[in-house]
């Protein structure tokens, strides 16, 4: 492999980036005085991750998304989250609903107007459920919700070459970032709600495989200084895992499950 000058150049630019900023942050670490050693090893710690991450940004070849390979979630993905419950979860909420109800303040007469709302938004307890006991044995979980026109600058889920991933506005060439807001092509945003197999997420940590994005945010300080500040979106970790749900809240609170296999 013939390597061009250019590109020896630029990795030797890096290197010299690099040991640059491990002796800088080495550098913090020894000003905290030898009396607090608690204090040092635990900034000792965060400095190690974020070298880390300066590595990972340095070299963002795989966390580069190619437009083209972007895909809105596939509808034949999608299931209602009626399917989620069974008539016997129905017939206990129907209960439920009958032991405790809501009452109105004018009028004191129960508020329930029948036994169970078809449109009840599901609680925790709901997905939790579904989480432990679904033949699918989903590892990772992500609510997401419909896309509003308001809501350009959110981080929708896409299908990228088969796994889902989280795509961010940061991570958008400009000259598709009106395609990226549109609710047409995609119509679903995250949420920030994430569920997790801690087993799964420990032995992931464990070996070093966590995979997400750095994105990077060029912004300007009070006093001028343009910085670069690497970012991570908790819910970047959804390619990470070999099974990973997402659970669509829309407006009217009916909820569906979008299914990806990652091993398939």
């Amino acid at each position: 492999m013939v390597v061009s000058a250019s590109q020896h150049f630029k990795e030797l630019t890096l290197k010299d980036a690099d040991a640059a900023l491990s002796a800088e942050l080495r550098r913090l670490v020894e000003a905290i005085p030898d009396g607090e050693t608690r204090k040092r090893e635990a900034f000792r710690k965060q400095m190690d991750g974020f070298h880390k991450l300066f590595q990972r940004y340095l070299d963002s070849t795989s966390d580069v998304f190619e437009w083209e390979k972007v895909e809105p979630v596939p509808k034949d993905f999608v299931k209602t989250y009626a399917s989620l419950v069974t008539e016997e979860d129905k017939e206990m909420l129907r209960q439920e609903l009958q032991k405790y109800p809501r009452l109105n303040r004018e009028s004191l007469l129960p508020l329930a107007k029948c036994a169970f709302d078809p449109n009840e938004k599901p609680s925790n307890d709901d997905i939790l459920h579904f989480l432990l006991t679904s033949p699918l044995s989903p590892q990772f979980a992500m609510e997401v919700t419909d896309k509003t026109s308001a809501d350009v600058k959110g981080g929708t889920l896409t299908n990228y070459q088969g796994h889902l991933r989280l795509l961010e506005l940061a991570q958008v060439p400009k000259e598709h970032q009106d395609e990226f807001a549109s609710v047409r092509t995609f119509r679903i945003f995250n949420t920030n709600n994430l569920w997790v197999k801690l087993p799964v997420m420990v032995g992931l940590v464990k070996k070093d495989n966590v995979q997400m994005e750095v994105i990077v945010n060029p912004k300007t300080l009070d006093s001028g200084l343009n910085i670069l500040q690497l970012e991570q979106a908790a819910g970047a970790a959804v390619r990470s895992f070999d099974v990973a749900l997402a659970l669509c809240s829309t407006v009217s609170s009916v909820f569906s499950c979008h299914l990806f296999r990652n091993d398939c």
